[in-house]
């Protein structure tokens, strides 16, 4: 248990590399010990830190061992969340038709146990596998559904992750000054939670509709505002 508080406090402080090396140590202690319930926390948690550095094939790796894991446990919560990672890995990765079937069947699922917020999890992932599919209309559905439900939990960075998504596909339908509404907003509510890694991309989406609208000078800005905070910060999927 110590260990993986260790690890979560030295990954909210964007020290992933520490952070993971506490969890592989609690994942090897709880193995060793028959922990599966610390040793699901460790793997979960490893694979997210792995995936936020981009090393998808050991990310993956540790979601499909935390899903034997939480099957053993019973933890139908924690296999889904996994499920929905292998998702998005996959869409990463350009393997959208295998994207789709995995979230397809997690989004099922979420809405079986009446796990909202994973459900709007669920729905925005599927809205960036249409969007990469160019499918704009289908895309713009899954994000505003997944958007309406965050507003309903209150998950204001959600929320505003959500408006990004919906900014960029408004982008695909050269709705540039929608897009730059929305990703105002979502700025100043990344600003307030104090989510630098989300704000950059924030701004990389801005200043593409800034960019759109002819805006140079402030697209400019942007660019530099995101290069600056993704500078000092690792980046987050």
């Amino acid at each position: 248990g110590a260990l993986i508080n260790l690890g979560n406090l030295l990954a909210t402080s964007g020290q992933l590399e520490d952070s993971s090396r506490q969890y592989r140590e609690a994942l090897s202690i709880a193995r060793a010990a028959g922990d599966n319930s610390d040793a699901l926390l460790a793997e979960s948690n490893l694979a997210a830190n792995l995936m936020s550095k981009g090393n998808l094939r050991e990310a993956r790796e540790q979601f499909e061992s935390s899903i034997k894991t939480a099957q053993e446990l019973g933890d139908q919560s924690r296999a889904l969340e996994a499920r929905l990672n292998l998702g998005m890995i996959d869409t990463l990765q350009g393997d959208l038709e295998g994207a789709r079937s995995s979230l397809e069947a997690a989004l099922q699922k979420s809405q079986e146990l009446g796990l909202r917020s994973d459900e709007a999890v669920c729905l925005a992932a599927l809205g960036d596998v249409a969007l990469a599919e160019d499918d704009l209309s289908l895309a713009g559905k899954r994000y505003q559904r997944s958007l309406e439900i965050r507003k309903q939990l209150g998950e204001k960075g959600s929320i505003a992750s959500t408006q990004v998504s919906l900014a960029a596909a408004a982008l695909e339908q050269n709705r540039s000054a929608e897009a730059e509404s929305l990703t105002r907003q979502a700025i100043q509510e990344f600003q307030a939670e104090k989510l630098p890694n989300q704000e950059a991309g924030a701004r990389d989406v801005l200043a593409q509709a800034l960019l759109a609208e002819h805006k140079l000078d402030e697209a400019s800005a942007e660019t530099a505002s995101a290069g600056a905070l993704g500078a000092t910060d690792p980046p987050t999927l």
